[in-house]
């Protein structure tokens, strides 16, 4: 049965990060690193209690948004969760979050991402950072559930400022 008080406290934490990011993005706001801070350190507790919050166990809305949440942390808490979620079943932890957390987790130790997620802006507009084996990156990517590289590119591109 799912923890209603915790997928609460989840979902809360979410709205003001995304609040934040929002503002931010918008000027009206400056960056507030104590909330990723915040929010990950909230994050470890309730992972020490229950593990990974998984949909059995918060909910699918909560258990995305703290996946959300672990995608704003520091790396070594991004490792520590993905490991915790690639041990869980696949129909408690959505196989796009576990592709796009190991992407951030790849690049961010300067390694080429599996699936594409992760992007810069070029002269082009936005591209993938370096990715292993393009030539079956769309495999992958379905494989896990993903659109197709380009059109995750077209949606980029319209929504990416």
């Amino acid at each position: 049965m799912a923890n209603g008080a915790l997928a609460a406290e989840i979902l809360a934490m979410a709205d003001e990060d995304r609040r934040m990011r929002s503002e931010v993005a918008a000027n009206a706001r400056q960056w507030d690193a104590s909330v990723d801070e915040r929010n990950a350190r909230r994050m470890r507790a309730i992972i020490s209690e229950i593990g990974w919050p998984t949909t059995s166990k918060v909910g699918a809305q909560a258990e995305h948004m703290a996946w959300l949440l672990v995608q704003h942390a520091e790396l070594e808490f991004q490792k520590e969760c993905f490991a915790l979620m690639a041990r869980e079943p696949a129909d408690e932890v959505c196989a796009r979050h576990l592709a796009y957390l190991e992407d951030r987790i790849r690049v961010r130790d300067g390694l080429p991402q599996r699936y594409g997620t992760q992007l810069h802006e070029s002269d082009a507009g936005w591209e993938p950072l370096p990715t292993l084996d393009p030539e079956d990156l769309d495999a992958r990517r379905r494989a896990v559930g993903l659109e197709p590289i380009a059109e995750y590119l077209d949606g980029a591109r319209r929504t990416i400022r």
